[in-house]
């Protein structure tokens, strides 16, 4: 019996290696969103502590200018995390964006491994329909000679 051979075995290749490139693409856009989503959660919690400061501040005997001066560090954290989750909606967009294009080269890549089972599978049919053949054209060339054999 003949090798099985895919003829587009470089192609598989070829997209394999696209595949684990958008792998790794896709898990680097994957990391870096949940890296700013974690600054963008310690900023909150930084923020919900300068409320409670604040509040406990207005309630106390505390002066004015460093209620002003929390104030300020509060409209700060605020504009900060206002920044990050602007970063964190950009940083959703890419790892959708990545996501499909990691995706698309799963697609790709596991419709040529597909044919290249339905291939081996055709292949090894082939080869037993030429074997099968094979062996009746021994049982028939068989049956001749003994029909000879009889008749002689």
């Amino acid at each position: 019996m003949k090798a099985f051979a895919f003829r587009l075995e470089s192609i598989l290749s070829l997209r394999t290696r696209e595949e684990d490139r958008a792998r790794e693409i896709f898990s680097r856009a994957t990391q870096a969103q949940a890296k700013i989503a974690r600054d963008l959660a310690e900023g909150r919690v930084s923020l919900d502590a300068f409320h409670t400061a604040l509040a406990g501040c207005r309630a106390g005997a505390t002066n004015r200018g460093e209620q002003i001066i929390l104030l300020n560090a509060l409209q700060h954290h605020q504009s900060h995390c206002g920044v990050l989750a602007l970063r964190l909606a950009a940083a959703e967009r890419e790892t959708a964006a990545r996501r499909a294009e990691f995706l698309g080269a799963r697609r790709k890549r596991e419709m040529l491994s597909r044919l290249k089972i339905r291939e081996f599978h055709a292949h090894r049919l082939a080869a037993a329909r030429r074997e099968e053949a094979a062996i009746a054209d021994v049982i028939a060339a068989r049956h001749a000679r003994n029909l000879r054999e009889v008749n002689a």
